[in-house]
Protein backbone atom coordinates (compact mmCIF):
# COMPACT_ATOMS: atom_id res chain seq x y z
CA UNK A 1 0.00 0.00 0.00
CA UNK A 2 1.55 3.51 -1.18
CA UNK A 3 1.71 5.83 2.13
CA UNK A 4 1.72 9.41 1.00
CA UNK A 5 4.77 11.39 1.15
CA UNK A 6 4.83 13.14 4.67
CA UNK A 7 5.42 17.20 4.83
CA UNK A 8 8.97 16.38 6.44
CA UNK A 9 10.19 14.25 3.68
CA UNK A 10 9.42 16.84 1.20
CA UNK A 11 12.09 19.19 -0.24
CA UNK A 12 12.93 21.92 2.67
CA UNK A 13 12.07 19.60 5.40
CA UNK A 14 15.84 19.67 6.47
CA UNK A 15 16.04 23.61 6.32
CA UNK A 16 12.70 23.87 8.19
CA UNK A 17 14.21 21.53 11.09
CA UNK A 18 17.63 24.02 10.99
CA UNK A 19 15.70 26.74 11.25
CA UNK A 20 13.78 25.23 14.03
CA UNK A 21 17.39 24.83 15.68
CA UNK A 22 18.95 27.86 14.94
CA UNK A 23 16.43 30.62 15.70
CA UNK A 24 15.62 28.31 18.85
CA UNK A 25 19.46 29.25 20.13
CA UNK A 26 18.74 33.00 18.98
CA UNK A 27 15.89 32.78 21.47
CA UNK A 28 17.70 30.65 24.17
CA UNK A 29 20.42 33.28 23.54
CA UNK A 30 18.64 36.52 24.01
CA UNK A 31 17.01 34.69 27.13
CA UNK A 32 20.33 33.91 28.35
CA UNK A 33 21.10 37.65 28.24
CA UNK A 34 18.59 39.39 30.10
CA UNK A 35 18.70 37.04 33.21
CA UNK A 36 22.36 37.28 32.86
CA UNK A 37 21.89 41.27 33.47
CA UNK A 38 19.22 40.34 35.40
CA UNK A 39 16.28 41.78 33.00
CA UNK A 40 14.43 38.53 32.35
CA UNK A 41 11.13 40.41 34.18
CA UNK A 42 11.02 42.84 31.19
CA UNK A 43 9.71 40.44 29.11
CA UNK A 44 6.29 40.30 29.87
CA UNK A 45 5.54 44.43 30.01
CA UNK A 46 8.07 44.76 27.33
CA UNK A 47 5.54 42.30 25.19
CA UNK A 48 2.93 44.25 24.18
CA UNK A 49 4.98 47.57 24.26
CA UNK A 50 2.56 50.94 25.37
CA UNK A 51 -0.33 50.42 23.57
CA UNK A 52 -0.99 46.62 24.39
CA UNK A 53 -0.82 43.32 22.41
CA UNK A 54 -3.53 43.93 20.14
CA UNK A 55 -2.43 47.03 18.95
CA UNK A 56 0.45 45.82 18.47
CA UNK A 57 -0.01 43.17 16.27
CA UNK A 58 -2.03 44.83 14.38
CA UNK A 59 0.89 47.49 13.57
CA UNK A 60 2.82 44.43 12.88
CA UNK A 61 0.48 42.88 10.53
CA UNK A 62 0.19 46.50 8.28
CA UNK A 63 4.32 46.58 8.43
CA UNK A 64 5.03 43.22 7.28
CA UNK A 65 2.20 43.03 5.15
CA UNK A 66 3.57 46.57 3.60
CA UNK A 67 7.27 45.60 3.56
CA UNK A 68 6.24 42.55 1.78
CA UNK A 69 4.30 44.66 -0.86
CA UNK A 70 7.45 46.77 -1.07
CA UNK A 71 9.33 43.84 -1.68
CA UNK A 72 7.29 42.45 -4.57
CA UNK A 73 7.51 45.88 -6.02
CA UNK A 74 10.95 46.25 -5.81
CA UNK A 75 12.16 43.23 -7.35
CA UNK A 76 9.85 43.96 -10.23
CA UNK A 77 11.81 47.07 -10.90
CA UNK A 78 15.37 46.50 -9.35
CA UNK A 79 17.17 44.32 -11.71
CA UNK A 80 19.56 44.31 -8.29
CA UNK A 81 16.55 43.04 -5.84
CA UNK A 82 15.27 40.33 -8.53
CA UNK A 83 18.73 38.64 -8.43
CA UNK A 84 19.43 38.90 -4.79
CA UNK A 85 16.07 36.76 -4.54
CA UNK A 86 16.73 34.34 -6.94
CA UNK A 87 19.93 34.25 -5.39
CA UNK A 88 18.34 32.93 -2.36
CA UNK A 89 15.68 31.20 -3.57
CA UNK A 90 18.41 28.65 -5.07
CA UNK A 91 19.77 28.17 -1.38
CA UNK A 92 16.81 27.54 0.37
CA UNK A 93 14.92 25.63 -2.25
CA UNK A 94 11.46 24.72 -2.27
CA UNK A 95 9.61 25.38 0.68
CA UNK A 96 5.81 24.01 1.47
CA UNK A 97 3.65 26.58 2.94
CA UNK A 98 3.75 24.59 6.01
CA UNK A 99 7.54 24.95 5.97
CA UNK A 100 7.77 28.26 4.78
CA UNK A 101 5.74 29.12 7.94
CA UNK A 102 7.51 27.38 10.18
CA UNK A 103 10.38 29.02 9.12
CA UNK A 104 9.10 32.55 9.41
CA UNK A 105 7.46 31.72 12.65
CA UNK A 106 10.46 30.47 14.16
CA UNK A 107 12.88 33.51 12.74
CA UNK A 108 10.58 36.41 14.07
CA UNK A 109 10.52 34.94 17.02
CA UNK A 110 14.12 34.05 17.58
CA UNK A 111 15.73 37.18 15.73
CA UNK A 112 13.71 39.42 17.23
CA UNK A 113 13.69 38.09 21.08
CA UNK A 114 17.56 38.60 21.08
CA UNK A 115 18.00 41.85 18.57
CA UNK A 116 14.80 44.07 19.90
CA UNK A 117 14.45 42.81 23.55
CA UNK A 118 17.66 41.57 24.71
CA UNK A 119 20.33 43.36 22.69
CA UNK A 120 18.36 46.67 21.91
CA UNK A 121 18.13 46.65 25.89
CA UNK A 122 21.50 46.36 26.36
CA UNK A 123 23.34 47.92 23.29
CA UNK A 124 20.24 50.41 22.06
CA UNK A 125 18.74 50.49 18.92
CA UNK A 126 21.99 51.59 16.68
CA UNK A 127 23.90 48.62 17.82
CA UNK A 128 21.42 45.98 17.47
CA UNK A 129 20.14 46.91 14.21
CA UNK A 130 23.84 46.85 13.25
CA UNK A 131 24.23 43.61 14.70
CA UNK A 132 20.90 42.48 12.79
CA UNK A 133 22.31 43.31 9.28
CA UNK A 134 25.45 41.89 10.24
CA UNK A 135 23.77 38.57 11.01
CA UNK A 136 22.75 38.46 7.48
CA UNK A 137 25.88 38.59 5.65
CA UNK A 138 26.80 36.09 3.53
CA UNK A 139 28.94 35.97 0.71
CA UNK A 140 30.00 39.00 -1.85
CA UNK A 141 27.16 37.70 -4.02
CA UNK A 142 24.23 38.23 -1.57
CA UNK A 143 26.20 42.20 -0.34
CA UNK A 144 22.48 43.83 -0.91
CA UNK A 145 20.61 41.37 1.80
CA UNK A 146 22.56 42.82 5.12
CA UNK A 147 21.92 45.99 3.77
CA UNK A 148 18.01 45.48 3.30
CA UNK A 149 18.13 43.47 6.90
CA UNK A 150 19.81 46.63 8.54
CA UNK A 151 17.25 49.13 6.62
CA UNK A 152 13.97 46.57 8.25
CA UNK A 153 16.39 46.30 11.80
CA UNK A 154 16.18 49.96 12.02
CA UNK A 155 12.52 50.05 11.02
CA UNK A 156 11.86 47.40 13.85
CA UNK A 157 14.24 49.20 16.42
CA UNK A 158 12.02 52.26 15.93
CA UNK A 159 8.85 50.26 16.27
CA UNK A 160 10.08 48.92 19.68
CA UNK A 161 11.09 52.34 20.90
CA UNK A 162 7.69 54.01 19.67
CA UNK A 163 6.42 51.46 22.57
CA UNK A 164 4.82 49.08 20.15
CA UNK A 165 6.76 46.10 21.74
CA UNK A 166 7.88 42.76 21.12
CA UNK A 167 4.67 41.66 19.74
CA UNK A 168 4.98 43.92 16.77
CA UNK A 169 8.06 43.32 15.55
CA UNK A 170 7.85 39.34 15.65
CA UNK A 171 4.51 39.71 13.74
CA UNK A 172 5.76 42.03 11.26
CA UNK A 173 9.10 40.13 10.69
CA UNK A 174 7.07 36.44 10.62
CA UNK A 175 4.82 37.93 8.28
CA UNK A 176 6.95 39.55 6.09
CA UNK A 177 9.42 36.19 5.76
CA UNK A 178 6.13 33.78 5.10
CA UNK A 179 5.19 35.96 2.22
CA UNK A 180 8.89 36.61 0.72
CA UNK A 181 9.18 32.50 1.12
CA UNK A 182 6.00 31.78 -0.44
CA UNK A 183 6.53 34.26 -3.64
CA UNK A 184 10.23 33.13 -4.22
CA UNK A 185 10.61 29.54 -2.71
CA UNK A 186 7.28 27.81 -3.47
CA UNK A 187 6.93 24.27 -3.69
Amino acid sequence: MNEPPREDDAPGGSLTAAAIVCYAVLLAAGAFWLWWRDRLGLVPEFAGGRHGVWMSAAAGAGVGLSLAGACALGARAVPALRDLERRLAGLIGPLTPRQAGIVALASGLGEEFLFRCAMQDALGWVWASLCFALAHAGPARLWLWPLLAGSVGLLFAAMVEWGLGLCSVTVAHALLNYLQLRRIAPA
